[in-house]
């Protein structure tokens, strides 16, 4: 929200943003050529990640700041996220939710 008007930034946060809720189509895209898996799934994301990378390097000749620490913490909290979604901690949290 803080950075809208910033139009640069916010394109890149809203591909990000949709970059990681790609996860779950990237694992059944993958399961279906039998390259599933948990490296497999964050290795998919991580592709489109990198594209954003390369796209602000071609076109800007240095990489966007949102992307670098958007595409960051993409890289970094997916497999985080899957060391810990079946955890006790997490499912006693996930219950308090309901």
């Amino acid at each position: 929200m803080v950075l809208r008007r910033q139009t640069d930034a916010h394109k890149r946060l809203m591909l990000l943003a949709t970059i990681s809720v790609l996860t779950a189509a990237v694992a059944r895209g993958l399961a279906q050529v039998n390259a599933g898996g948990p490296m497999g799934l964050f290795l998919g994301t991580d592709i489109f990640v990198l594209a954003l990378i390369l796209y602000d390097f071609a076109s800007r000749g240095q990489v966007h700041t949102a992307s670098v620490w958007g595409g960051l913490l993409i890289v970094v909290l997916k497999p985080l996220l899957f060391a810990t979604s079946g955890t006790s901690a997490w499912l006693a949290f996930a219950n308090t939710l309901r």
